[in-house]
Protein backbone atom coordinates (compact mmCIF):
# COMPACT_ATOMS: atom_id res chain seq x y z
CA UNK A 1 0.00 0.00 0.00
CA UNK A 2 2.73 1.91 1.16
CA UNK A 3 4.37 1.61 -2.32
CA UNK A 4 1.34 2.24 -4.61
CA UNK A 5 0.98 5.69 -2.32
CA UNK A 6 4.72 6.99 -3.47
CA UNK A 7 3.87 5.60 -7.35
CA UNK A 8 0.71 7.91 -7.00
CA UNK A 9 2.82 10.95 -5.46
CA UNK A 10 5.27 10.37 -8.50
CA UNK A 11 2.69 10.17 -10.87
CA UNK A 12 0.79 13.56 -10.03
CA UNK A 13 4.18 15.38 -9.51
CA UNK A 14 4.69 14.19 -13.36
CA UNK A 15 1.49 15.34 -14.61
CA UNK A 16 2.42 19.05 -12.67
CA UNK A 17 5.54 19.37 -13.92
CA UNK A 18 3.81 18.75 -17.43
CA UNK A 19 1.54 20.93 -17.18
CA UNK A 20 3.70 23.55 -15.79
CA UNK A 21 5.84 23.07 -18.69
CA UNK A 22 2.92 23.44 -21.46
CA UNK A 23 1.62 26.32 -20.14
CA UNK A 24 5.21 27.91 -19.99
CA UNK A 25 5.96 26.86 -23.73
CA UNK A 26 2.61 28.12 -24.99
CA UNK A 27 2.68 31.78 -22.52
CA UNK A 28 6.68 31.78 -24.36
CA UNK A 29 7.70 32.89 -21.24
CA UNK A 30 11.07 31.02 -21.43
CA UNK A 31 12.29 33.78 -24.08
CA UNK A 32 14.93 36.35 -21.68
CA UNK A 33 18.09 35.53 -19.70
CA UNK A 34 16.05 36.09 -16.53
CA UNK A 35 13.23 33.29 -17.94
CA UNK A 36 15.60 30.81 -18.82
CA UNK A 37 17.85 31.03 -15.60
CA UNK A 38 15.16 30.84 -13.21
CA UNK A 39 13.47 28.13 -14.95
CA UNK A 40 16.71 25.92 -14.78
CA UNK A 41 17.67 26.77 -11.58
CA UNK A 42 21.12 28.69 -12.23
CA UNK A 43 22.28 32.14 -12.83
CA UNK A 44 22.34 34.37 -15.47
CA UNK A 45 25.49 34.54 -15.99
CA UNK A 46 25.09 30.53 -16.38
CA UNK A 47 23.01 30.75 -19.43
CA UNK A 48 25.19 33.92 -21.05
CA UNK A 49 27.99 31.34 -21.24
CA UNK A 50 25.76 28.38 -22.61
CA UNK A 51 25.17 30.58 -25.10
CA UNK A 52 28.42 31.71 -25.46
CA UNK A 53 30.00 28.16 -25.41
CA UNK A 54 27.58 26.73 -28.01
CA UNK A 55 25.93 24.69 -25.24
CA UNK A 56 22.75 26.17 -26.42
CA UNK A 57 22.79 26.58 -30.45
CA UNK A 58 21.09 29.16 -32.12
CA UNK A 59 18.29 28.58 -34.25
CA UNK A 60 17.84 25.52 -31.52
CA UNK A 61 17.34 27.17 -28.42
CA UNK A 62 17.59 30.35 -29.30
CA UNK A 63 17.53 32.81 -32.13
CA UNK A 64 18.86 36.39 -32.66
CA UNK A 65 16.51 39.22 -32.55
CA UNK A 66 16.45 42.68 -34.21
CA UNK A 67 18.33 44.13 -31.22
CA UNK A 68 20.81 41.47 -31.73
CA UNK A 69 20.38 39.99 -28.48
CA UNK A 70 18.89 36.04 -27.94
CA UNK A 71 15.20 35.30 -27.70
CA UNK A 72 15.28 31.70 -26.49
CA UNK A 73 12.98 29.11 -27.59
CA UNK A 74 10.59 27.85 -24.53
CA UNK A 75 10.24 24.62 -26.39
CA UNK A 76 13.53 23.48 -26.72
CA UNK A 77 14.56 24.74 -23.28
CA UNK A 78 12.36 22.33 -21.95
CA UNK A 79 14.24 19.75 -23.96
CA UNK A 80 17.29 21.13 -22.85
CA UNK A 81 16.14 20.71 -19.10
CA UNK A 82 15.09 17.06 -19.81
CA UNK A 83 18.45 16.12 -20.98
CA UNK A 84 17.69 16.30 -24.20
CA UNK A 85 21.08 17.07 -26.76
CA UNK A 86 20.26 19.49 -29.12
CA UNK A 87 21.66 18.70 -33.09
CA UNK A 88 23.97 21.07 -34.38
CA UNK A 89 22.97 21.69 -37.98
CA UNK A 90 24.97 24.83 -38.76
CA UNK A 91 27.43 24.60 -41.55
CA UNK A 92 31.09 26.30 -40.45
CA UNK A 93 33.34 28.32 -43.64
CA UNK A 94 35.98 29.61 -43.43
CA UNK A 95 36.57 32.41 -46.67
CA UNK A 96 39.52 34.69 -47.09
CA UNK A 97 40.42 33.90 -43.71
CA UNK A 98 36.78 35.24 -42.65
CA UNK A 99 34.53 32.32 -40.75
CA UNK A 100 31.22 32.42 -42.33
CA UNK A 101 28.46 30.01 -40.37
CA UNK A 102 25.34 28.99 -42.51
CA UNK A 103 22.02 28.34 -41.15
CA UNK A 104 18.86 27.20 -42.20
CA UNK A 105 16.17 29.79 -40.96
CA UNK A 106 12.60 30.09 -42.12
CA UNK A 107 13.25 28.03 -44.89
CA UNK A 108 16.10 30.36 -46.41
CA UNK A 109 20.09 30.31 -46.22
CA UNK A 110 21.18 32.94 -43.63
CA UNK A 111 24.85 33.61 -43.42
CA UNK A 112 26.62 34.79 -40.01
CA UNK A 113 29.58 36.34 -39.45
CA UNK A 114 31.89 38.67 -36.74
CA UNK A 115 32.60 41.88 -38.09
CA UNK A 116 34.52 44.85 -35.59
CA UNK A 117 33.85 42.54 -33.02
CA UNK A 118 30.00 42.38 -33.54
CA UNK A 119 27.87 38.95 -34.83
CA UNK A 120 25.88 40.08 -38.34
CA UNK A 121 23.32 38.19 -39.91
CA UNK A 122 22.41 38.42 -43.43
CA UNK A 123 19.67 36.43 -45.38
CA UNK A 124 20.60 35.35 -48.66
CA UNK A 125 17.27 35.32 -50.12
CA UNK A 126 17.64 31.78 -51.39
CA UNK A 127 15.70 28.70 -50.31
CA UNK A 128 17.01 26.55 -48.30
CA UNK A 129 18.09 23.40 -50.72
CA UNK A 130 21.09 21.60 -51.75
CA UNK A 131 21.59 23.39 -55.36
CA UNK A 132 21.30 27.13 -53.55
CA UNK A 133 23.89 25.87 -50.66
CA UNK A 134 26.40 25.13 -53.30
CA UNK A 135 25.29 28.67 -54.48
CA UNK A 136 25.75 29.84 -51.36
CA UNK A 137 29.36 28.17 -50.74
CA UNK A 138 31.16 28.88 -53.97
CA UNK A 139 29.44 32.42 -55.46
CA UNK A 140 28.30 34.36 -52.61
CA UNK A 141 30.52 33.48 -49.75
CA UNK A 142 33.60 34.26 -51.95
CA UNK A 143 31.95 37.78 -52.80
CA UNK A 144 31.01 38.65 -49.99
CA UNK A 145 34.00 37.90 -47.70
CA UNK A 146 35.60 39.94 -50.47
CA UNK A 147 33.50 42.70 -49.79
CA UNK A 148 33.82 42.37 -46.59
CA UNK A 149 37.99 42.57 -46.66
CA UNK A 150 37.74 46.26 -48.74
CA UNK A 151 35.51 47.81 -46.10
CA UNK A 152 37.86 47.06 -43.30
CA UNK A 153 40.58 48.31 -45.37
CA UNK A 154 38.43 51.05 -46.19
CA UNK A 155 37.78 51.93 -42.37
CA UNK A 156 40.64 50.54 -40.61
CA UNK A 157 43.56 52.16 -42.16
CA UNK A 158 44.93 55.37 -40.99
CA UNK A 159 45.76 56.68 -44.51
CA UNK A 160 43.14 55.26 -46.94
CA UNK A 161 45.31 54.08 -50.19
CA UNK A 162 44.69 55.60 -53.56
CA UNK A 163 42.67 52.88 -55.08
CA UNK A 164 38.55 52.04 -56.49
CA UNK A 165 37.93 50.73 -52.81
CA UNK A 166 38.38 54.48 -51.36
CA UNK A 167 36.62 56.46 -54.36
CA UNK A 168 32.94 57.39 -52.36
CA UNK A 169 31.23 55.05 -54.95
CA UNK A 170 32.72 51.74 -54.11
CA UNK A 171 32.96 52.38 -50.36
CA UNK A 172 28.81 53.56 -50.88
CA UNK A 173 28.09 50.12 -52.50
CA UNK A 174 29.24 48.24 -49.81
CA UNK A 175 27.63 49.93 -47.39
CA UNK A 176 24.25 49.41 -48.87
CA UNK A 177 25.34 45.65 -49.40
CA UNK A 178 26.37 45.22 -45.89
CA UNK A 179 23.14 46.75 -44.58
CA UNK A 180 20.52 46.27 -46.91
CA UNK A 181 19.16 43.10 -44.24
CA UNK A 182 19.85 45.59 -41.17
CA UNK A 183 16.92 47.75 -41.94
CA UNK A 184 13.32 47.81 -42.88
CA UNK A 185 13.30 48.11 -46.77
CA UNK A 186 11.51 51.34 -46.17
CA UNK A 187 14.29 52.71 -44.57
CA UNK A 188 16.73 51.23 -47.18
CA UNK A 189 15.36 53.35 -49.85
CA UNK A 190 15.14 56.45 -48.49
CA UNK A 191 18.83 56.30 -47.73
CA UNK A 192 19.78 55.29 -50.91
CA UNK A 193 17.66 58.01 -52.72
CA UNK A 194 18.99 60.77 -49.95
CA UNK A 195 22.35 59.33 -51.20
CA UNK A 196 21.88 59.17 -54.80
CA UNK A 197 19.82 63.32 -54.73
CA UNK A 198 22.55 64.75 -52.08
CA UNK A 199 25.91 63.11 -51.78
CA UNK A 200 26.73 61.14 -54.84
CA UNK A 201 25.91 64.65 -57.36
CA UNK A 202 28.75 66.83 -54.75
CA UNK A 203 31.00 64.25 -54.43
CA UNK A 204 31.10 61.72 -57.24
CA UNK A 205 34.97 60.24 -58.17
CA UNK A 206 36.22 61.62 -55.10
CA UNK A 207 38.34 59.57 -52.82
CA UNK A 208 37.77 59.80 -49.10
CA UNK A 209 40.99 60.78 -47.86
CA UNK A 210 40.53 64.04 -50.01
CA UNK A 211 36.97 65.39 -48.73
CA UNK A 212 37.81 68.18 -46.05
CA UNK A 213 35.88 68.98 -43.35
CA UNK A 214 35.10 72.67 -44.89
CA UNK A 215 34.22 70.88 -47.71
CA UNK A 216 31.19 68.64 -45.88
CA UNK A 217 30.27 71.85 -43.85
CA UNK A 218 29.83 73.65 -47.25
CA UNK A 219 27.74 71.36 -48.44
CA UNK A 220 25.87 70.85 -45.59
CA UNK A 221 24.76 74.74 -46.09
CA UNK A 222 23.88 74.12 -49.29
CA UNK A 223 21.18 71.84 -48.41
CA UNK A 224 20.01 74.25 -45.49
CA UNK A 225 19.29 76.74 -47.75
CA UNK A 226 16.65 73.92 -49.49
CA UNK A 227 15.89 71.92 -46.12
CA UNK A 228 14.87 72.13 -42.98
CA UNK A 229 17.30 71.52 -40.10
CA UNK A 230 15.53 68.13 -39.76
CA UNK A 231 15.13 67.07 -43.02
CA UNK A 232 19.11 67.48 -43.31
CA UNK A 233 19.88 65.65 -40.05
CA UNK A 234 18.17 62.59 -41.56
Amino acid sequence: MFEELIEKINTIEANVNLLLELHLEQSNSLTTYNDVAKFLGVTRKTIYNYVKEGKFVEDTHYYTNDKGTPTFIASAIIEFKKGVKAVDTNIYLTVLGIKFTIKEKFNKWHIAFNIDSKRKNRSTGLEATKKNLITVKNEILPQFAQELIALKSSTQSSVIVESDVSVLESVADIHFSLHKENVRPHVYTRQVSNYNRHILPYFKGRQLSSIKPMEIESWQNRLLTKYKVLSVRK
